[in-house]
């Protein structure tokens, strides 16, 4: 923490006080000719003459490139030979420089906040041709800068150290991959899930492209390792329920669902499933099939302990069963069970939720959603693996539709990147399953970027010759019933006119989308989401896993439609990023210019409490006033600009300054 005291008389001015030490406080500018920028419109030299002549100002110079090393040394000479304890920088805009020129500030050993930055360059320079005019509007933001200048107050610039633990939300690929690198030693992972067990989409596949491995046997090791790593903790049935906080200090809220399974007990026997009396439509399956109210997603699934669905659950519907607990040889039934909430502290987080599949919303009993049929054709599905009709029969002729949901301006514009390869996945299934099975696909386009995809296809065409058709316009496809259970499937050619194919099975290949639940977390997480609902990285090309908030990073088909290596890639991508920054024994400098409360013109309203988008102000029950929290405070001044009473202000931005600065700007008196 650096600490710059004051210690010197105070006295008041007609309108301001201002702090003083023996004689009058010194003010320099510094005017910046930024190479031909400036200096070929504004005058330096006479703008260094008008400095002078303002009373106030007791030293003015001009250098040619304030913002080189020999611009910068320039500056820390100058301070010091003159000892300057108030300093305007008249140059470009504070965007480009103001935290260089505030580390230079300090190297000179002037406090940072001492200095004010008037921006004669894009404000004047770049965007008025008259030069007199210019020059006179330059002469003006000058003086307004000088006279805020003088009442700035030197604010202490506080360091806190950086906490190395990590959150990563959502258990799929990419959270599995972010929190096996990021699980250090020293460090902790905290891995959120909502669902009983982990893997994500995944676990719904059976094979996976373009080598057709078993998922399965592809996950396991790294699924073991998560499950069993001693500074990972998994928290399945658990959502985020609050974020506060900034980069390196973060606490966050998690509320985990009450099982009413102890963890520590069950062994996983299974035993408990065959007595209860409730069976509900299984959603791991699509809704084909039942499971019962205590339940496992699926058989294998990880962590191998059931939970109970406290919706269906007989018990917490008022009626008195307990055929699980009588049953169960472990005693690991417990419905005393409640939801909890815990509280965890984080440098930072890993967002990587996956994505959500396009619901056609159709009901012909021949038709299949992509996920669905991924479930008909495994062997831990509904069927085991068989594929069949609901008559129970195999199909003889499948059509599978392409960009369900996608390249469609009614539903999402984008390419969802994986479709092309899950339909020539499925031609394969199908050839091996039912040999003789006729498979039409109806496409638009190809869409197979990936390292081996179309080698994958060439091999597909030759040992399986499946029937491409090229169609005009895939949002024209139409699907009707048609005669002997069969699907009527309508779309145009590309040589006009329409064409009709009767099929016992229609596949359609659904688009990736956001979870339905982005928005809430892009609000918790304070990120951006682009147009298509996905949550927005800082840049597309040099901070892909990146957002613009710091400390939380994006991995997987949360940023957008992603195949399982680039899903993978990015959550160990995600996991380098904050591994090279939160490093242990590190400290992080907050936010120094943060929002202050008078206490003797609060009114208690709580207006500035339900306006702050980082919560950092509370209620001070006792004293009834607001308080802010500095170490969660951002400065972003919301508080501020909504109070009634004018208690709530932003340091070096208060009224007063503000005041100053236009007084100047209008009567030009320093």
């Amino acid at each position: 923490m650096r600490r710059f005291n004051y210690t010197g008389p105070v006295y008041e001015d007609e309108h301001y006080v201002v702090m003083k030490k023996k004689g009058d406080e010194k003010v320099g500018v510094f005017l910046c000719g930024c190479g031909p920028n400036i200096s070929e419109i504004l005058d330096i030299d006479h703008l260094s003459q008008f400095c002078l002549s303002l009373p106030e100002v007791s030293w003015a110079g001009k250098h040619n490139l304030l913002c080189s090393e020999e611009g910068h040394q320039e500056l820390i000479k100058q301070i010091k030979e003159n000892g300057l304890e108030r300093v305007v920088i008249a140059a470009c805009s504070p965007k480009e420089h103001e935290y260089k020129f505030r580390q230079v500030c300090l190297q000179a050993g002037l406090n940072p906040f001492l200095m004010q930055i008037a921006n004669i360059r894009e404000q004047y320079a770049w965007v008025i041709s008259d030069k007199k005019q210019a020059e006179k509007k330059a002469e003006t933001i000058i003086r307004a800068a000088i006279k805020r200048v003088r009442i700035h107050e030197p604010i202490e610039l506080k360091e806190i150290p950086l906490k190395t633990d990590t959150l990563v939300i959502g258990a799929g690929p990419a959270g599995i991959e972010a929190c096996l690198l990021l699980a250090q030693k020293g460090r902790n992972v905290y891995l959120v899930e909502r669902d009983p067990c982990v893997g994500g989409h995944i676990t719904r596949y059976e094979e996976v492209f373009p080598n057709l491995e078993c998922t399965t046997c592809m996950m396991e090791g790294k699924i073991d390792e998560l499950l069993h790593k001693e500074n990972i903790r998994v928290m399945t049935c658990s959502t985020v329920e609050e974020v506060l906080g900034y980069f390196g200090q973060f606490r966050v809220k998690v509320k985990q669902r009450a099982g009413c399974v102890s963890m520590e007990k069950c062994i996983g026997c299974g035993v408990c499933y065959e007595s209860c009396p409730v069976e509900v439509p299984n959603e791991f399956n699509e809704g084909m099939g039942t499971r019962k109210a205590i339940f496992t997603p699926y058989a294998g699934s990880l962590p191998n302990v059931p939970v109970i669905d406290r919706n269906n659950c007989l018990r917490f519907r008022g009626q008195d069963c307990s055929a699980c607990k009588d049953i169960c040889p472990f005693e690991a039934i417990d419905f005393s069970q409640e939801d909890r909430i815990e509280e965890i502290s984080v440098g930072a987080v890993v967002v990587a939720t996956g994505f959500s599949v396009f619901n056609p919303e159709t009901n012909l009993p021949g038709v299949y959603t992509s996920m669905k049929f991924e479930r008909l054709a495994s062997s831990t599905g509904p069927t085991s693996g068989e594929i069949v009709l609901p008559n129970g029969k195999p199909p003889n002729s499948v059509v599978l539709v392409h960009c369900v949901g996608s390249r469609d301006k009614k539903h999402n514009r984008y390419c969802s990147k994986v479709c092309c390869m899950t339909a020539l996945k499925y031609s394969h299934i199908l050839k091996k399953k039912i040999p003789e099975v006729k498979i039409t696909h109806l496409y638009s386009d190809w869409c197979l970027p990936g390292k081996g995809y179309q080698q994958f296809k060439q091999n597909l065409e030759e040992r399986e010759s499946p029937s491409f058709t090229r169609v005009e316009d895939m949002t024209k496809v139409r699907l009707e019933k048609g005669l002997d259970s069969k699907t009527a499937v309508t779309f145009p050619r590309l040589n006009g006119g329409q064409e009709s194919l009767m099929a016992d099975m229609v596949i359609l290949l659904s688009a990736m989308e956001p979870q339905s639940d982005a928005e809430q977390v892009a609000n918790l997480f304070s990120i951006s989401r682009d147009d298509e609902g996905f949550f927005k990285e800082e840049h597309s090309k040099i901070a892909p896993v990146s957002t613009t908030t710091k400390g939380i990073y994006l991995a997987g088909c949360a940023q957008g439609p992603k195949d399982i290596q680039e899903s993978v890639a990015q959550g160990g991508a995600a996991a380098g990023r904050i591994l090279s920054i939160l490093m242990p024994g590190e400290k992080h400098e907050v936010e120094p210019q943060t929002a202050k409360i008078d206490e003797e013109i609060c009114g208690g309203c709580k207006t500035c409490i339900s306006v702050c988008p980082y919560k950092a102000i509370f209620f001070d029950a006792q004293k009834r006033i607001a308080v802010v929290e500095d170490v969660l405070c951002q400065g972003c001044g919301t508080c501020a600009s909504s109070c009634p009473s004018g208690a709530a202000e932003y340091k070096n931005f208060t009224v007063k300054q503000l005041s100053a600065e236009i007084e100047g700007m209008i009567y030009g008196k320093v």
